[in-house]
């Protein structure tokens, strides 16, 4: 719950966070036109634990999609993966095979313009239909309109059948 009354603008606190995010310099390096850093993170990590980001986007993806005509609501979602390498420890990265690549594997849902919907991280050894089961069921929650979603054929097994019993999707 925010303040009525504060001394800090919200909004430079947020272009603050963002510049962080998009430069990727250190907190501590914040450029001196914006609030002292510590007050620019004690607001991202407030913020983080409200999860005021993800409704901050959803917000966005609506508006965005309403400037085009069209409804503010995605109805179609298009899954994909893509492996990178990292400097994560051991522990957190593998290797995909197919790619010959030792890192991580983003996994990333998207409506037909391309807006992200829904996305996750896994090491690079998980197999694009080990994670995509969870990704679609995080995405029927989020945006429970959604009832079909494309993947290409990296998706196999029984993956195709139990999201359409189990999540109601096509």
């Amino acid at each position: 719950m925010l303040p009525s009354q504060s001394k800090y603008d919200f909004f430079l606190i947020l272009d603050a966070i963002i510049y962080i995010d998009v430069s990727g310099c250190q907190w501590r390096l914040l450029p001196a036109e914006y609030p002292k850093w510590q007050i620019v993170y004690y607001y991202f990590r407030r913020w983080g634990a409200m999860d005021a980001f993800a409704e901050l986007e959803d917000r966005l993806v609506e508006k965005v999609r309403l400037r085009r005509g069209e409804s503010p609501q995605p109805t179609i979602g298009a899954i994909d993966s893509e492996s990178s390498r990292s400097a994560l420890p051991r522990s957190q990265k593998g290797i995909d095979g197919n790619k010959k690549v030792k890192g991580v594997k983003r996994n990333i849902i998207t409506d037909k313009d391309g807006d992200i919907l829904e996305a996750s991280t896994t090491p690079a050894n998980i197999h694009d239909s080990k994670s995509a089961y969870a990704l679609l069921a995080m995405l029927v929650v989020a945006f429970p309109w959604i009832r079909r979603a494309y993947a290409d054929r990296g998706y196999r097994g029984n993956f195709i059948e139990e999201a359409r019993h189990d999540l109601e999707l096509t």
